[in-house]
């Protein structure tokens, strides 16, 4: 097994079921909810990916000049299979690809509960908010509310359902070099990235990248996958 589906496959959420999300559990790229894994590309040089892109290349093959499209409307699922009646995701052209955004009305949306398509309350907003605050994870709340996990992510971070007087994370927050150093220790002895995020009040996918060292590297270097 290489080194990156093992890593790869560290980060993965399999639930029970014949046809459920995989859902990917390390860094959420923002604004749009998908999973992002550094891929060193030669020693030293890393670039980030998206994980969707990553798991068609490990589970089913090259995607060329292709887009990698989600037939589950879940940017975090990595359910990859060369079996078109269980995989999760699909090879497009890029016009297909927004023709599909535009079918599912991906970005067209009204604020909190005033959207039609919304599936929570304000009060459910609230106690998502409150229960991860006391520990629980985002994923085990997206399946109790019936919710992706990048769905609850925007929310915790104040990119939807924002109330005036809730305290978001701010992603601008600086992190001094020891604080990078710390974090990079501290995953090293096992610390998850959603909680070091949490304890240093960033955005997890800030943890992904100061773990590989992309927080200081132009972002023009390598793609996104």
């Amino acid at each position: 097994m290489s080194i990156l589906r093992e890593r790869f496959e560290a980060k993965v959420d399999r639930p029970d079921g014949p046809d459920v999300c995989h859902l990917w559990t390390g860094g959420i790229s923002t604004p749009g909810g998908y999973g992002s894994i550094g891929e060193e590309v030669e020693p030293g040089r890393w670039r980030i990916r998206r994980a969707h892109r990553v798991a068609w290349e490990l589970y089913v093959g090259p995607i060329g000049a292709m887009s990698v499209l989600h037939h589950c409307d879940n940017p975090a699922c990595v359910r990859a299979d060369p079996d078109p009646m269980i995989s999760h995701l699909f090879l497009g052209t890029q016009a297909q690809n927004v023709a599909d955004m535009m079918k599912k009305h991906r970005g067209v949306s009204r604020p909190g509960q005033e959207s039609g398509r919304a599936k929570l309350t304000w009060e459910h907003a609230r106690a998502i908010r409150l229960r991860h605050e006391a520990g629980e994870t985002q994923i085990a709340l997206a399946r109790e509310f019936g919710l992706s996990q990048p769905t609850i992510s925007a929310l915790l971070r104040g990119e939807s359902w924002r109330e005036p007087g809730v305290v978001t994370r701010d992603f601008r927050t600086k992190i001094s070099k020891d604080q990078r150093s710390e974090i990079k220790k501290r995953i090293a002895e096992g610390s998850r990235q959603v909680d070091l995020a949490r304890e240093y009040g960033v955005g997890q996918s800030r943890i992904s990248a100061i773990v590989h060292d992309y927080d200081h590297r132009r972002r023009g270097v390598g793609g996104t996958g």
